[in-house]
């Protein structure tokens, strides 16, 4: 049985949190497979899909705005940058799907890059707020195209994309944004505090 995300995961309210993700929209190829997707996997146990803009890959979900300073942030972020400059990423791509806990959610290969990537965030976070560091999950690379309702039926979720083979599609990863996220039902929205370049001289956001 699938249950709803929005429950399971389910914040404050007016909670904001800072969280290190990659954007997609800025990649129109992109737009094409997750326009697709949506026409195949409509069901009443699924959120509606989340609009292209919001598309994105959580990388960690850090903590409040209350209890993470914008100060504490701005020394992850500055830890991060010369590091991030000499990161070199191969060309990703998207897909195929799988249904997790009931959300349809699009696999990122090759994950080895991403969980380097991954893990010098998590070390410029513990180097700056040490016991307040968030235990994460186990990160497994993954975009998600709609999330769960509560819903027994995930087998016809199942035959519905399994019925169509969409090829995954390539796709860069050139910078890390770190931004102020809220819960935004049936998705996430945020506001981006800055960027941070990968692969190549970064400049601060004027």
């Amino acid at each position: 049985m699938a249950n709803d995300h929005f429950q399971t995961e389910r914040w404050e309210a007016d909670e904001t949190d800072w969280h290190f993700l990659i954007r997609l929209s800025n990649q129109r190829q992109l737009r094409d497979i997750v326009e697709r997707y949506a026409q195949v996997y409509h069901h009443a146990g699924l959120y509606p899909p989340i609009p292209f803009e919001w598309l994105h890959m959580t990388i960690a979900r850090v903590g409040t705005i209350k209890n993470v300073t914008c100060d504490e942030m701005n020394k992850v972020v500055e830890l991060l940058r010369p590091t991030l400059t000499q990161l070199k990423l191969p060309v990703f791509r998207l897909g195929p799907w799988w249904l997790w806990t009931g959300s349809v959610v699009l696999h990122v290969t090759p994950e080895e890059p991403v969980t380097r990537l991954f893990n010098e965030v998590m070390s410029a976070l513990e180097t700056v707020l040490g016991e307040r560091t968030p235990s994460l999950p186990q990160f497994i690379p993954h975009v998600t195209l709609a999330y769960a309702r509560t819903y027994h039926e995930e087998l016809e979720v199942h035959k519905k994309l399994s019925a169509q083979w969409i090829e995954p599609a390539p796709f860069h990863i050139t910078a890390l944004s770190l931004v102020k996220e809220r819960q935004t039902v049936p998705f996430y929205s945020w506001e981006v505090a800055t960027d941070i370049s990968i692969g190549k001289s970064s400049g601060l956001r004027s």
